[in-house]
């Protein structure tokens, strides 16, 4: 494994990257629950999304405090795909681990990840994710990341364990940089809306190398409620993004991943619920966004 020597003690291991806009109440928490973490050859870099609240403030008066924090405000609200993509270009570390500004971590989350991509070469960890009601606080017995995120596993790709299409989270996992920047994985822009299911399905297709370990928990996920105030553009972005990675696979992949990913569009055809709540009873603009699916 290779840990950190004297020598080049100076560049941090991990760049961690946390993207926030007016959480100005959370954002301590998962700040200080990087800068308690065990492995400490890290930087933490904080967007700040063009925050009209505290946050500013308070990201200012941690990096004065501690040199490894790397501040950068921008002026506008650019959307979360911007945000990370701005991220990834001030990153110099060996991996990347991404965390939302109202989640926060285990503290020996980042040691856990890196020896297993150490020992492993792997580009991408997946850890265990556990999470708790954004509101009470109170811990969910089942997280949907549980059944894909299942068993130890090492040196395996996306083919070896179809399931992974289903996990559209970026955090909770270790990214090799070296990796991505080698297949220019970036956040796309071309939507506002759930630019993490791209993301996650795009590394996963081009990871060479591939650890799991589910009995290590490295995230604690703050669950609100993301079905409940769905509208109507996010709604759109994230059938086309499922529409977009159904169209790659069919053009670049073999066939146990098509069937694979056919069967989740038509999983997601079906799946109504976020639909419903965008149309009410508006029954023109229902059929037109199931006319939409067809394809």
């Amino acid at each position: 494994m290779n840990m950190p020597t004297e020598k080049n003690e100076c560049s941090p291991v991990i760049s961690v990257i946390i993207i926030v806009r007016n959480n100005e109440e959370l954002l301590p928490r998962a700040i200080d629950s990087v800068l308690k973490q065990t492995f400490d050859h890290f930087e933490l870099i904080i967007v700040n999304d063009g925050s009209t609240d505290g946050t500013k403030l308070i990201i200012d008066l941690y990096s004065d405090q501690d040199d490894r924090i790397k501040p950068k405000h921008l002026e506008r609200n650019g959307g979360r795909s911007m945000a990370r993509n701005t991220g990834l270009d001030l990153a110099s570390g060996r991996y990347i681990f991404f965390l939302d500004s109202d989640d926060y971590l285990p503290e020996t989350s980042l040691l856990d990840l890196f020896q297993i991509a150490e020992e492993n070469h792997a580009d991408i960890v997946y850890g265990g994710t556990r999470a708790f009601d954004g509101e009470t606080g109170k811990w969910r017995d089942f997280y949907y990341t549980d059944r894909i995120i299942d068993s130890e596993r090492h040196n395996f790709r996306l083919t070896d364990h179809l399931e992974l299409v289903d996990n559209h989270q970026v955090v909770g996992r270790l990214f090799r940089q070296n990796f991505l920047q080698r297949n220019s994985i970036r956040f796309s822009t071309a939507r506002r809306n759930a630019e993490d299911v791209l993301f996650a399905f795009y590394s996963a297709f081009y990871a060479g190398s591939l650890s799991m370990v589910p009995q290590k928990t490295v995230y604690f996920y703050s669950f609100g409620n993301q079905f409940e105030n769905v509208d109507e553009a996010q709604l759109l972005d994230a059938r086309d993004n499922v529409l977009e990675t159904i169209e790659f696979t069919l053009r670049s992949s073999a066939d146990p991943l098509r069937k694979r990913m056919l069967q989740k569009g038509v999983v997601f055809a079906g799946n109504l619920y976020r639909a419903q709540k965008v149309y009410g009873n508006d029954e023109n603009r229902f059929n037109a966004y199931l006319q939409s699916l067809v394809p």
